[in-house]
């Protein structure tokens, strides 16, 4: 039997495991790991370690919008809405924006179709459960009479969803000027981000 080849074997793969071990230490092992009573390291240590953002996106469709009050007059087709009238308190539509609870809004995209001289726009509002009051985190715009279009926005006042406090919903504002002249939507994209989490048992 060759025994010089089975020592190096052994050898082998005693490097193998000692390399192991210090990425492990390395790679999962926090800064600041506070060890056991005993001297020795916790085995049994279970932290959630944050990996990359992960990434999302909420599609609200036409169909979602309704009106402010029952004297807008509108089309509303699932996948277009558009006003038929002008109404005297603006033609303003409500959706609800429902998000998971501490995501982080990044962009909100707006398609659209203006043949009017007034830009339409769609607002992110949140609204404060205690005080009965809401306030603007996105607000995006069309281009006046430029056709079929989409516009967005990256700039989010107090992006972080908090659903124990607040709610969230989309303010919509369409002109109206005539039967030809007036402003189409789409849809609305909103897009997120969150931290996702590796349950490690750390040495």
């Amino acid at each position: 039997m060759n025994y010089h080849r089975i020592l190096n074997i052994l050898l082998a793969f005693a490097l193998l495991l000692f390399a192991g071990d210090k990425a492990y230490s390395l790679l999962l092992k926090p800064s600041g790991f506070v060890k056991a009573a005993s001297g020795q390291d916790d085995f049994n240590s279970v932290s959630n370690v944050p990996t990359s953002n992960g990434e999302g996106i909420l599609s609200i469709p036409a169909a979602a919008f309704q009106p402010m009050h029952s004297g807008i007059t509108f089309h509303n087709g699932g996948n277009l809405l558009f006003p038929e009238s002008h109404a005297y308190s603006g033609n303003i539509f409500y959706a609800p924006v429902y998000l998971p609870n501490s995501v982080t809004v990044t962009k909100v995209i707006f398609i659209w179709r203006d043949f009017a001289s007034i830009d339409g726009s769609i607002g992110l509002r949140r609204s404060e459960f205690v005080y009965n009051s809401s306030e603007f985190m996105a607000s995006v715009s069309t281009n006046g009479n430029s056709g079929p279009g989409k516009t967005e926005t990256s700039i989010i006042e107090k992006p972080t969803i908090d659903n124990r406090n607040h709610s969230y919903y989309l303010e919509l504002s369409l002109p109206y000027q005539d039967v030809v002249h007036n402003t189409t939507v789409y849809s609305v994209f909103i897009e997120y981000a969150y931290m996702t989490y590796l349950p490690v048992t750390f040495k």
